[in-house]
């Protein structure tokens, strides 16, 4: 099954809010719109990309820790709140965009039984690694850190 543009304009917005890339936030925010996406899907994807950052910083935290000689914390659990294929499909990019590799591996191993097929997954990585690229080079431009090359459009 191929991803639709709302499902992808969809899992863009979490991948961009996850990343932390204002500009791809605003331009996927605005491609989804044109998609047909409706304030509660927006903030639904919003929510499972803030939820999986969140999740990322409690794993990341917790590994540190156990470097140290402290406890680690339990996974967190799965959101579920739009449908399932499509809240999962949002939470896996999320999760590639945080580079949370814990959420990740949790999230592929229920994608299977969320009706996700592998060509969903390879299509979801590919647009999360753009997303990422583009996010970076936002952020590379603010610093002077990149040849500014040619501009396309954002995340």
């Amino acid at each position: 099954m191929s991803l639709s543009d709302l499902e992808r304009e969809l899992v863009a917005v979490a991948g961009s809010v996850a990343s932390g890339c204002k500009p791809c936030t605003n331009y996927h925010v605005k491609a989804a719109r044109m998609a047909g996406a409706d304030d509660r899907q927006l903030r639904e994807a919003v929510a499972i990309a803030i939820n999986t950052r969140l999740t990322s910083t409690q794993v990341m935290d917790s590994h540190a820790l156990a470097r140290i000689g402290a406890d680690d914390a339990a996974d967190a659990p799965i959101p579920q709140r739009e449908s399932e294929r499509l809240s999962m499909m949002i939470a896996i990019g999320a999760a590639f965009a945080v580079n949370c590799a814990t959420s990740l591996k949790q999230y592929l191993t229920a994608a299977s039984g969320a009706g996700i097929s592998a060509d969903d997954i390879s299509q979801l990585v590919e647009l999360m690694a753009f997303i990422k690229s583009k996010a970076a080079s936002h952020v590379e431009r603010l610093t002077g850190s990149s040849d500014a090359g040619g501009e396309s459009a954002p995340g």
